[in-house]
């Protein structure tokens, strides 16, 4: 690679062989276990073979490749200098003159490079495997009237123009992402005045038992509407237009796992829009984004575990040092996924903060041992 050094190829070489051998391991692990996991339980519910649940791990592997590559790091990390180092090719390094900023720079750029291809490739991929998954599965257990969305106050949506506003509650959404049960419509009308200004003043209300989004209107069933000076009237069914599109109901209600790293921001836009908490949603882009900084952080601690020379002895401790650090970071990185995923923090606070903050700590022990 240009602007590399030799030995900083043979280093970045190195370290690719080692993550890709780790995470073979761990692809491996995740097949044969998921693979078990997939017959028990869905197996007891119905027919499935080997070749099925092989394939529903597959469906799944790239979402679980994103979730353990960090850990890949870390290990590949350790791995490449600790073998280094029993080869006593470290020694010879630093005797030709590199210091350990030249070492660990390989190993950050390996872990920025596959950061932003996990990010930008096997994100998207992942969650649209996902998603097939999810579909296939609740096909073959024949889930479909489960319903996936319900809160504690119901689903809360925003629908309408300039001139009227509806305001929908409702108490659950199927799984099909355009049916709302016990659903409530209030419509506000928008008057011009020019003393009082513009403002909205009720119009209607509709109870409804079912509620299903179709293209340009809502369809209601066993609908009562409510207006001002009138009496409530009990209807079997009830239309009227909507600014919602069918698409835009189903996608509000994915987990964000599944969707991908390009169409997060239109998702982020659309729910705001409707008037959907899109902190979840926030939270993963940003996420996402900062994934190639965890994984500079995560290669950085495994190989600050394992530059100490072996001849000097006392590299155990300095190992399960470097892993209590990297479970640590992990732990603190999902705490941070929670905060900003609720909206208690701010997503882009609680996605770079943890790894912004172990690299820094990484470059000043760096700094600290090697030039200090």
């Amino acid at each position: 690679m240009k602007g590399l050094t030799r030995i900083q190829r043979y280093i970045f070489a190195e370290n690719a062989r080692a993550l890709g051998l780790v995470m073979g391991v761990i692809i491996l692990a995740i097949l044969l276990v998921d693979s078990v996991e997939q017959i028990n339980s869905v197996g007891t519910r119905a027919e499935i073979n080997w070749f099925d649940a092989l394939w529903f791990s597959l469906m799944k592997l790239p979402s679980l490749i994103e979730q353990t590559l960090a850990f890949g790091f870390l290990i590949a990390a350790m791995l490449t200098f600790r073998s280094l180092s029993r080869r006593a090719e470290l020694p010879v390094f630093r005797a030709s003159g590199l210091s350990a900023w030249n070492f660990l720079m390989p190993c950050m750029l390996l872990a920025l490079i596959v950061g932003l291809f996990t990010m930008m490739a096997i994100s998207p991929i992942g969650s649209n495997l996902t998603q097939r998954y999810d579909a296939a599965r609740a096909d073959l257990l024949e889930q479909k009237s489960a319903q996936i969305a319900r809160g504690e106050t119901g689903i809360w949506l925003r629908d309408g123009n300039d001139f009227v506003q509806t305001i929908i509650q409702a108490d659950s959404i199927d799984t099909t992402g355009t049916v709302l049960r016990n659903a409530r419509f209030i419509q506000q009308e928008r008057i011009f005045n020019n003393d009082l200004g513009d403002a909205f003043v009720f119009l209607r209300r509709m109870d409804a038992e079912l509620a299903t989004l179709e293209n340009g209107f809502w369809q209601l069933e066993g609908v009562i509407e409510y207006k001002p000076n009138a009496v409530s009237a009990p209807m079997k069914q009830l239309s009227f237009s909507t600014e919602m599109e069918r698409a835009t109901l189903i996608d509000r209600f994915r987990s964000p796992t599944h969707i991908g790293f390009w169409r997060l921001p239109n998702y982020i836009e659309a729910s705001e829009t409707v008037g959907i908490n899109a902190s979840k949603f926030k939270m993963r882009y940003q996420s996402l984004l900062a994934m190639p900084v965890l994984f500079a952080a995560m290669s950085l601690i495994g190989a600050l575990a394992c530059l100490r020379m072996v001849r000097l002895g006392r590299t155990a401790p300095l190992i399960a040092f470097g892993a209590g650090g990297a479970i640590m970071l992990y732990f603190v990185n999902q705490l941070g996924s929670s905060f900003g995923s609720s909206g208690d923090v701010p997503a882009i606070i609680a996605a770079w903060s943890p790894p912004l903050f172990a690299v820094f700590v990484c470059l000043a022990l760096v700094a600290y041992f090697e030039d200090g």
